[in-house]
């Protein structure tokens, strides 16, 4: 296996001000940032759940607006300097439980789509939601207070979640996804603040065109992990 031709970076799980609470980076801090490490690409996943918009004192649509918007200005900052932004969602539901889970592939419609599901189930969701082009996988599920779901329905799991203030317990998501044939793997940095971004790179052949492209790659498993100097194979 030639790792040279694993050329493109891609961060995987990144999050922007004002629409992520948690975040310390506007999109022109992001986009900086991710050009000085070389960075090709990087997924917008910004926290989509309705306690979010309610602690903004906003009605769903507007909130929805919001989060599209950062992602337009993310896209806007990062043409200027040659980097490929993809539209993601880091989506929670309501009165279940902490678990969070990580969208891939998905327009600004779907966007709009998805908030007609924060009050239900993640199996709602994927019933609903599931399509030929999107993947659903689970964020961090072993990360404290949350609960680790089996296949039944999700795509695969963020088995290399990189956030240095939380101990996500990579060794063991890897273990749990891997009981399940067929489960898709993903990591990112999870990314909220200054110094803590490109913690890892989803590095792939090709520098995918659009979200479908990019979710093709992912379904393949046509890339390798990026860790330092350490090359992780999924």
């Amino acid at each position: 296996m030639d790792f040279s031709e694993y050329k493109y970076k891609l961060e995987m799980h990144c999050h922007s001000k004002p629409v992520s609470f948690c975040a310390r980076c506007t999109v022109q801090e992001v986009a900086e940032r991710y050009k000085a490490l070389g960075y090709d690409g990087i997924v917008l996943t910004n926290h989509f759940n309705k306690s979010d918009c309610e602690r903004r004192g906003e009605g769903l649509e507007k909130f929805v607006e919001g989060y599209i918007k950062d992602y337009r200005d993310l896209k806007e900052e990062c043409e200027k300097l040659g980097i490929r932004v993809y539209l993601g969602m880091e989506i929670k539901f309501s009165n279940v439980n902490a678990n969070e889970y990580l969208v891939y592939g998905v327009d600004e419609d779907d966007v709009r789509k998805a908030a007609e599901y924060l009050e239900g189930t993640h199996e709602d969701f994927y019933k609903g939601f599931k399509n030929d082009v999107n993947l659903i996988y689970q964020a961090h599920p072993f990360r404290q207070n949350m609960v680790p779901m089996p296949m039944d329905f999700l795509d695969g799991y963020e088995v290399f979640n990189m956030h240095p203030g939380h101990n996500s317990a990579p060794g063991i998501a890897a273990k749990y996804a891997a009981q399940f044939e067929g489960s898709l793997k993903i990591g990112g940095s999870d990314f909220h603040e200054p110094g803590r971004e490109g913690m890892i790179a989803l590095c792939t052949k090709i520098l995918p065109g659009s979200s479908k492209e990019l979710t093709d790659i992912l379904k393949k498993q046509d890339f390798v992990f990026r860790l330092g100097d350490s090359i992780i194979i999924p």
